[in-house]
């Protein structure tokens, strides 16, 4: 426990101080008995502050799941095991999310308070919420003490959800996943065809090309597909935030599709997700996400993209995984957002 002195406690220091001088220099019978009552009162003070505190127990917890930059259910319980003596006036500080405190007026002899509060992280990661703080003036506020208690609670905070209403990619979001399942090429050949804008650079038909001096494409027969691969550029970019969007991005897209009922994996520079779906394969992934890093090394290696719709998310236009653009179905510049 650590005390600390508040201003009307200086201010009540002093006066016990000026009249403990006077009562000493005068001899007076009065100005004795109002010294008595002063530091009577300060040390009945500092007795009532320990006996406060004395015997209380602190569990807190925050609901998950929990998302950046939205508001989380912190579940607060003290208990108070004092059997006869209630305690008052109680502040419960959480350093860095709570710094106001959750005020508490009173905890009954032998009971508990349980308050909910919200809060809200700012950034994903896995957070060790701990340093908590007990804190009380009663009675008087000459003081604070205050009491830590121990232990602490792991918090994993996943990454930014974007309203996809507000972003460029509403429109192919919509499309893709309203009422009908995303559609892909197939592998058996149809014909070849003239070049058409926002036809994939990799089915151009290099030999036809060359022979009529236009871009030819290979048109295949088309089948539906349920599959979707994200994949994420996690290589180091000069530019923390456009990877911190793309990872809200991916991470977007995930819980987009997974809600959609579509089988969903995730391709990052170290890291692969095989296709899954449901809540539980939405959170694997979104733990992930939440604690991802840029890595240091140069090269990234992915892999077997030939499969479902794919998607590539990457922070800038000169990101590393940039050579992918021509393999895969969509591509998104979290720079742009």
């Amino acid at each position: 426990m650590r005390i600390s002195i508040t201003r009307e406690g200086k201010r009540f220091l002093l006066a016990v101080a000026i009249v403990g001088f006077a009562a000493f220099n005068t001899g007076n019978n009065l100005m004795y008995l109002t010294f008595a009552m002063l530091m009577s009162t300060l040390v009945f003070s500092l007795a009532m502050l320990f006996f406060n505190l004395k015997g209380l127990e602190v569990e807190f917890s925050v609901e998950e799941p929990v998302f950046a930059a939205s508001y989380a259910t912190l579940r607060l319980t003290v208990r108070n095991t004092k059997r006869f003596i209630p305690s008052f006036s109680l502040r419960f500080i959480l350093p860095g999310l709570l710094e106001d405190g959750i005020f508490i007026d009173r905890i009954p002899a032998s009971g508990s308070r349980e308050i909910l509060k919200k809060i809200m992280f700012h950034k994903r990661g896995l957070y060790r919420v701990k340093d908590t703080k007990l804190r009380s003036g009663f009675p008087f506020i000459f003081f604070y003490l205050t009491h830590r208690p121990p232990g602490s609670t792991k918090v994993i905070v996943y990454p930014v959800l974007y309203d996809l209403r507000q972003l460029r990619i509403q429109e192919y979001i919509l499309q893709e996943t309203s009422g009908t399942q995303p559609v892909r090429t197939g592998d058996y050949l149809q014909s070849i065809r003239e070049y058409q804008p926002g036809d994939l650079w990799r089915n151009i038909h290099w030999k036809a090309t060359a022979k009529t001096g236009r871009f030819m494409v290979k048109e295949f027969y088309r089948q539906e597909t349920d599959m979707v691969t994200i994949i994420i550029d996690n290589s180091k970019t000069p530019n923390e935030e456009h990877f911190e969007k793309a990872v809200s991005l991916a991470a977007t897209l995930v819980n987009e599709y997974i809600l959609q009922g579509l089988n969903v994996r995730l391709l990052s520079c170290g890291k692969a997700f095989p296709f899954g779906s449901g809540m539980e394969h939405l959170y694997r992934i979104l733990d992930h996400l939440a604690v991802i890093r840029m890595r240091e090394d140069f090269t990234c290696s992915i892999k077997d993209i030939e499969e479902g719709l794919t998607i590539l998310v990457l922070p800038s236009e000169g990101s590393s995984l940039t050579h992918l653009s021509s393999m895969v179905d969509r591509v998104y510049y979290a720079s742009n957002i």
